[in-house]
């Protein structure tokens, strides 16, 4: 097992190559590809950007179910990637976010938000509690 600080230092190189490649290579294909669609900055924000950033969760989930031994195992893994990630975007990303710069927030958007959230997770650990779909 690594030491503390190796695995610290791991984790910032890390996140130094991703911000390098995310900057160099995915943006600009995002722009293309908002350009070849003839889609407006904000669409292709909001759509291509979260296709982007949700394809770690996606692959994971999808590896998880098609090949866990154990079925049941495969859904939880999935599922919990998919919730965990979300909720870490939502608190992590969104916190750092207002660290960063001040914002004032509205709070009938984030009430609906975080009631449309709530309702989706419910329903999401609801259909898959007997590891069936």
């Amino acid at each position: 097992m690594l030491p503390v600080w190796a695995s610290i230092l791991i984790i910032i190189l890390v996140f130094y190559i991703m911000s390098k490649l995310v900057d160099g290579a995915f943006i600009k294909s995002l722009d293309n590809i908002a350009k070849w669609s003839k889609m407006p900055h904000d669409v292709a924000g909001a759509t291509l950007l979260a296709f982007g950033t949700s394809a770690p969760e996606i692959s994971t989930a999808l590896v998880a179910l098609f090949l866990a031994e154990d079925p049941a195992q495969g859904v939880a893994i999935g599922v919990g990637t998919i919730v965990g990630s979300a909720i870490f975007q939502i608190l992590v990303v969104i916190g750092f976010a207002a660290l960063v710069r001040d914002a004032v927030l509205n709070w009938k958007p984030l009430l609906r938000d975080s009631i449309s959230y709530a309702i989706a997770v419910g329903l999401l650990l609801w259909f898959v509690q007997d590891n069936q779909f």
